[in-house]
């Protein structure tokens, strides 16, 4: 006897339909009830893994055979009926199960019958596949013949695709992707290029961190097996840089055709709606509910596809807030539209249930083993938009509780040299003058490794205090102190309004009477507010940098370089530093005749950026 606290609903009035017995028209006789419905399965399910969808009572197997028929049909929406009755929806963990396909040699048949969840699925799949043209997705056939050079070349191109994929739409990755297999095509270029390179391939893609993990898990697959990742999703999980759960199971099943799962986003909400799981979808419970699930319906016969297939439903049939459940080829399987066929009928939507319905309300019996995943629906009736066409669906997964973004304020400061002669170096600024090659450059400094913008260049920048009320004056000691850390003679010059000295060669600081609109810039968890100012430098040379990048090395987190101005909308900066030197170039009096308009990538023979003395 399991000893682990139960909880029981109390009775309730519940709702009990009964077919009506064919009659004439215009007949008086009363209708004869069915038999009372069979109670809830009371199978104690403590744990869940793929054994839990064996065993466990079920609707009658031939509603999960081909087409049903009516009888069939009423008798599979018999437990949805009961549960939606019962007080906050309460019910058994089976309740989540009961219904899925049970026959363990559906899952290791390389033939599965045609009627069964996952040969429904892959038939969907192979009509629909082609329609989004994604240039990873390829037609593998005789994958067990591949030599480990071929295996490793499709798990290498699984492997970019599926990182770009997260949290990027499937529209916008496809020209990165592709851009991204011209420049590194195999494993072996990629683990050759610098950080340099791949953040520049990777520019405008945003969560920089991701090329970063790209590039250093490439260097230790090539290091350590060869340049092929392991077949094995836990060796891969274990010793290759970012590389976790999803996408483990994205490259053994999809490159490697192993009988593994995947869940992302789309997986996670269509495996919701399929067993009706209302349950917080960050909750540790939650995830390995779920991926037990998928675990126990991925087929041995073509389990990649398979799991490319619950992605491409998620992504275009059981989508966030429109379901498509007609066009669905598993509604048949699904919980959340059993829940709403019957919702429908009772309160007098269109009918599609083959028989009248008539209540009679009895006394409930007690639940026991109640389901500890889901969170109560005290109003699913009412919310359950049976006049809409799925609208019931959309309540699964349940709703993530938005969280208000942070806000944080960061000083910026552009620095800006530019060339002028010993004698007119304050008779002159940048106003009214062409920012040509040579004539001016812009400080950068390399941001951390790890964190927000990992790795990528950015203006001279404190992050301030969380209480956002901070004076113009004190960001400008801030951006000076650090300065003063970056640039030789910077402190004594803008401390005495004197030159500073560099290498012999001196040189003024002039500030901007230029004032920049506060930039905006939302990140996933935050809102940040970018406060800028100018700082112009005049000499004949740019000041000596205390902690320069050198150019026979890639660039380290905190080292400096001064870049041409023509080439920083080209240079591997954040989005948020490119929209503070885009309002720069609006609200001064420059002339941007020569510095490129579009923020969009392009070749260049040589960079400032790998160039300290350009």
């Amino acid at each position: 006897m399991n000893k682990r606290a139960r909880r029981s609903t109390r009775p309730t009035r519940r709702i009990i339909y009964t077919e009506d017995q064919d009659e004439e028209v215009g007949s008086r006789q009363p209708k004869q009830p069915t038999k009372p419905l069979k109670p809830i399965p009371k199978k104690t399910v403590d744990t869940v893994d793929s054994s839990s969808l064996s065993g466990l009572e079920d609707s009658p197997s031939g509603s999960l055979a081909g087409e049903p028929d009516a009888c069939l049909l009423e008798e599979s929406l018999d437990l949805p009926l009961r549960i939606i009755n019962t007080a906050g929806r309460a019910h058994s963990v089976s309740y989540h199960t009961s219904h899925l396909p049970q026959d363990r040699h559906l899952l290791t048949s390389r033939d599965p019958p045609s009627s069964s969840l996952q040969a429904s699925l892959l038939a969907w799949f192979d009509l629909v596949k082609g329609n989004r043209e994604m240039p990873w997705r390829k037609e593998v056939v005789g994958i067990a013949n591949w030599t480990e050079q071929q295996k490793g070349q499709r798990a290498y191109e699984v492997w970019v695709s599926e990182i770009m994929l997260q949290q990027t739409q499937v529209e916008t990755v496809k020209s990165y992707y592709l851009r991204w297999m011209t420049r590194f095509p195999t494993i072996f270029d990629l683990a050759k290029a610098d950080v340099e390179q791949v953040n520049e391939c990777w520019q405008g893609l945003g969560y920089y961190s991701r090329a970063s993990r790209l590039l250093s898990g490439a260097k230790k697959v090539v290091e350590r097996f060869a340049g092929v990742l392991p077949e094995d999703p836990l060796v891969m999980e274990k010793e290759v840089d970012g590389i976790g759960p999803y996408s483990a199971g994205a490259i053994a099943s999809i490159a490697y055709a192993k009988q593994v799962a995947m869940v992302d986003g789309n997986v996670h909400r269509v495996l919701s709606r399929i067993t009706a799981l209302y349950a917080p979808q960050a909750a540790k419970a939650t995830t390995k509910f779920l991926w037990s699930i998928a675990a126990a319906l991925v087929p041995q016969n073509r389990p990649g596809d398979f799991n490319q297939a619950l992605m491409e439903l998620g992504a275009t049939i059981c989508k966030p807030r429109e379901a498509n459940c007609t066009s669905c080829p598993l509604s048949k399987w699904c919980r959340a539209y059993q829940e709403k066929q019957v919702l429908c009928v009772l309160e007098g939507g269109q009918q599609t249930h083959p028989s009248r319905l008539k209540r009679r309300v009895v006394d409930d019996e007690d639940i026991e083993d109640v389901c500890n995943l889901c969170q109560p629906l005290e109003s699913l009736r009412a919310s359950s938009g049976a006049s809409s066409s799925d609208g019931h669906v959309l309540i699964y997964p349940m709703a993530k509780e938005r969280k208000k973004p942070a806000l944080r304020e960061v000083a910026v400061s552009l620095v800006i040299w530019k060339e002028s002669a010993p004698e007119d170096q304050m008779e002159s600024s940048l106003e009214n003058t062409p920012l040509s090659t040579g004539q001016a450059k812009a400080l950068l400094i390399k941001r951390p490794e790890k964190g927000l913008l990992a790795g990528l260049w950015e203006f001279p920048s404190i992050d301030l205090a969380e209480s956002n009320d901070s004076t113009a004056d004190e960001r400008q000691k801030k951006i000076e102190r650090l300065l003063g850390k970056t640039v030789v003679g910077f402190t004594t010059a803008i401390s005495s309004r004197t030159e500073g000295v560099s290498d012999g060669s001196k040189y003024q600081i002039q500030r901007s009477p230029v004032q920049l609109p506060d930039i905006e810039h939302v990140f996933s968890h935050l809102r940040v507010t970018y406060k800028s100012s100018v700082l112009l430098i005049h000499s004949p040379t740019p000041p000596t940098l205390q902690n320069p990048s050198l150019p026979d090395r890639p660039a380290a987190s905190g080292q400096a370089i001064w870049s041409p101005c023509n080439d920083i909308l080209t240079a591997n900066l954040g989005n948020p530093h490119k929209k503070v030197w885009n309002a720069w170039l609006t609200h001064s009096d420059l002339s941007p005749s020569s510095i490129p308009s579009s923020s969009k990538p392009r070749k260049r023979k040589s960079s400032a950026l790998n160039d300290p003395h350009a």
